[in-house]
């Protein structure tokens, strides 16, 4: 009787640990905001997570060699591609604080940024690997899952054009199946697609849950600075020292003269 009752101990307690890593490492997140590109430029894109519980910040501790990672589908739900596998934690850590992915060309169309030479940040906690594809904006799915392929937050869109699965999370963070947005990932201006609910809102139905940003998307780093798109590329290193010698000339020429 006392060997049952050790053993069945034994048990709760490595289910209560397992619980407790689960629910302190990255598992509970959204997919709060995309933009599939800024004024057509589809180089120029980000994809923004955000924190439904504090602890979230440990992307790299799921269960063994199970990192959490970014995965994009086609319009069949069809032909993944890994956007990024993290492989380093963020330091912000409470509900509702943000873990920013971007494109590395996506800096140059936000402000406040870094300007032409003088740039050191893509003004994100990550650079994707890869990029969405141009043809799965129309329709498609993004992802937020375990390395293993455990989905924990689904975001589909396209409307009648996207035709795969739209199975999400298994209750994890919201309903099974939370069906899609109704238009295509933003791409053309400057807006993005915005989750619209609370910091620990769940993925209950994307067709109400997410809508189209009604002007130019402000997107926000782990360390909680905000970055607004503005499309309008810095100018780059080369034209600010071009500028910058050729107002040294005049400066020099007007006090000569």
């Amino acid at each position: 009787m006392k060997s049952s009752f050790v053993s069945a101990l034994a048990v709760a307690l490595v289910t209560v640990a397992s619980t407790n890593t689960l629910h302190a490492s990255f598992h509970l997140m959204q997919i709060e905001q995309v933009i599939g590109g800024v004024n057509g430029d589809t180089t120029a894109q980000a994809i923004q997570l955000r924190m439904r519980s504090p602890g979230q910040n440990l992307l790299l501790t799921g269960a063994p060699n199970a990192p959490a990672r970014l995965v994009v589908r086609d319009a069949a739900g069809l032909n993944p591609v890994t956007l990024i596998t993290f492989d380093s934690n963020v330091t912000n850590s409470n509900t509702g604080d943000t873990v920013l992915v971007t494109s590395s060309n996506f800096a140059a169309d936000v402000s406040p940024g870094f300007l032409g030479a003088l740039r050191t940040s893509t003004n994100a906690d990550f650079t994707l690997t890869n990029l969405i594809p141009t043809s799965y904006l129309n329709a498609g799915k993004l992802t937020y899952e375990e390395s293993t392929g455990t989905i924990l937050w689904s975001l589909a869109w396209g409307g009648a054009s996207y035709t795969g699965s739209t199975s999400g999370a298994n209750g994890f963070n919201g309903a099974a199946d939370p069906g899609k947005f109704g238009g295509p990932l933003p791409s053309s201006n400057l807006g993005a697609l915005l989750y619209s609910g609370a910091a620990n809102g769940t993925n209950s139905n994307d067709a109400t849950d997410y809508a189209v940003t009604t002007g130019a998307a402000t997107f926000t780093d782990n360390a909680r600075s905000n970055f607004t798109v503005t499309g309008v590329p810095e100018p780059s290193g080369s034209i600010i020292l071009l500028f910058s010698a050729f107002s040294g000339l005049l400066f020099r020429r007007r006090f000569v003269c």
